[in-house]
């Protein structure tokens, strides 16, 4: 029995290091992003406090220079990992010896943009979650994982019951370009009594959302010039002429 244990306690060790690893990594070898990075100009949207470093990815036996590295938290607010994107093909990886459930990266500072309307929104997908709290202000959380998506909300919903802060609105974004991406949403909504974005439906009930959220903004931004706010998968993933349908799950 006590060699179980040993090796459990082995394995902690290891995530510890790992985690001291990424820290290192980040505050001591990486840099800041500059403005002309091809992340920043393909995807159009801010640096978001992103840096590059060098990082040895699976399979490598030597670590490449000038990665772009995201660095990814829990509830305390400290480097828990970091996940890295691949240069020449923009694959993400994260650090070897880390786990990602209950980590992100948080776009905005974790408290409610708004009193009248107290939401935050969670995604697997770096480049729609930036491009929702640029447009919008909102309280965004890229959890890099749809699953991972409904373990950080509910930390954070339990941390906030715990603390006496009040309800918020849980609202989620599947990443379409993620296997199960829908699913796993829809399953974080029904779980946390949530509201689910349903991306493939075209034309939706939009009396269904909630009043001011989101969309509002993206509508006025993209309405007057008729363009799309990209994303990775799709040039209409926030397009005008495909708003989403929006269900609401009571817990």
């Amino acid at each position: 029995m006590n060699h179980i244990t040993d090796i459990f306690n082995e394995l902690s060790e290891v995530e510890s290091k790992a985690r001291e690893a990424a820290r290192r990594l980040w505050f001591e070898f990486a840099s800041p992003l500059k403005s002309d990075h091809w992340f920043l100009d393909v995807y159009g949207i801010r640096d978001h406090g992103l840096r590059v470093g060098p990082w040895r990815f699976r399979g490598d036996s030597v670590a490449s220079s000038g990665q772009l590295l995201i660095p990814l938290q829990g509830l305390t607010d400290r480097v828990e990992t970091l996940v890295c994107i691949r240069q020449t093909c923009g694959g993400d990886e994260l650090m070897p010896g880390t786990t990602l459930q209950g980590k992100f990266f948080r776009f905005g500072s974790g408290k409610p943009a708004r009193p009248g309307y107290p939401a935050f929104y969670f995604t697997s997908d770096f480049v729609g979650a930036a491009v929702l709290y640029e447009v919008t202000g909102y309280p965004t959380f890229c959890c890099f994982d749809g699953d991972n998506c409904a373990a950080v909300a509910a930390a954070i919903q339990e941390a906030r019951e715990r603390a006496g802060t009040g309800p918020v609105e849980m609202v989620f974004l599947p990443d379409m370009g993620e296997p199960d991406g829908l699913r796993k949403a829809h399953n974080a909504a029904f779980t946390l009594g949530g509201y689910l974005i349903d991306y493939e439906s075209r034309g939706g009930n939009l009396s269904k959302k909630p009043p001011g959220t989101v969309w509002d903004a993206i509508v006025e931004r993209v309405k007057p010039t008729g363009r799309y706010v990209g994303s990775f998968d799709s040039p209409d993933w926030f397009g005008f002429d495909n708003l989403p349908s929006w269900t609401r799950f009571k817990r």
